[in-house]
């Protein structure tokens, strides 16, 4: 007797697979897409770029796949994304990831200022360098309490210190560049000894959370543009006095930071 052939579902815009978890419970081959590699997508593009029919075998598995499962809902509204709102959460992601890249890689001297960059990318910069040179040493002092131990090119602290510093349920454009300066000085840091590559991990973990945990806010706050506009008008100083009160006391305290060490 012929054994039935298991039928196959393309999962779109499931890195973790909570979309298609009750197909694979029912016995469904599952190939899951989508942009971030983190979580085992077998697919890994940005959907806007991708040819499903690049090749032979890749028309092959679009010819043996018997559905489409696509569920993407909007922090926003919570409900599902028209094509219009999915370009723009989609662009929001693309620009993150490029904006926090850029500004670590000029800071460190691995990137190469451009003749026309973004006023995105101008101002993050300028905010950036001038609270690193107001708070070195608070800065410095924190990595050097977080490299009392060899790390290796585990970066992941990075993003538990964003936790700390968001813990209070406040999101705001002082909090994003004061995380983002930290991120610089960890990248300098990280450069001087040697360790290149770790710079740009650090700036997928800065950009990650943002976009995972505040992307509905930044949407809300008119994106790249609304930090662009909150900062043209005060000094990065006012504007992340608070946050950089919580980062000396942290630093003092060494509670987090202990933790972090551990």
């Amino acid at each position: 007797m012929e054994t039935a052939k298991r039928k196959t579902l393309l999962s779109l815009f499931d890195g973790t697979g909570s979309i298609c978890k009750p197909f694979v419970e029912a016995g469904w081959t599952v190939r899951r897409l989508d942009i971030d590699s983190r979580h085992g997508a077998d697919i890994v593009v940005d959907i806007r770029k991708w040819d499903p029919l690049d090749s032979v075998s890749a028309r092959a598995r679009m010819n043996n796949t018997h559905g489409v499962a696509c569920v993407y809902k909007c922090q926003r509204c919570k409900g599902i994304l028209s094509s219009c709102e999915l370009e723009t959460c989609d662009a929001l992601d693309t620009d993150t990831r490029q904006l926090i890249k850029c500004v670590l890689g000029q800071y460190t001297g691995l990137l190469k200022r451009g003749w026309n960059e973004s006023k995105a990318l101008s101002t993050m910069s300028r905010v950036v360098g001038q609270l690193l040179e107001k708070h070195r040493y608070t800065y410095n002092g924190m990595i050097n309490t977080l490299y009392m131990y060899d790390r290796g090119d585990d970066v992941r602290f990075v993003s538990t210190l964003a936790h700390i510093i968001f813990r209070d349920g406040t999101v705001n454009w002082g909090r994003v560049a004061s995380l983002t300066s930290f991120g610089a000085a960890v990248c300098q840091y990280l450069k001087d000894e040697g360790r290149d590559n770790c710079v740009e991990l650090v700036g997928e973990e800065i950009s990650a959370y943002l976009v995972t945990h505040h992307k509905d806010w930044l949407v809300k706050h008119n994106s790249w543009n609304g930090f662009v506009e909150f900062f043209s008008v005060a000094e990065p100083e006012s504007r992340s006095r608070n946050i950089i009160a919580t980062l000396v006391g942290l630093a003092g305290i060494g509670a987090a930071m202990t933790l972090l060490v551990m």
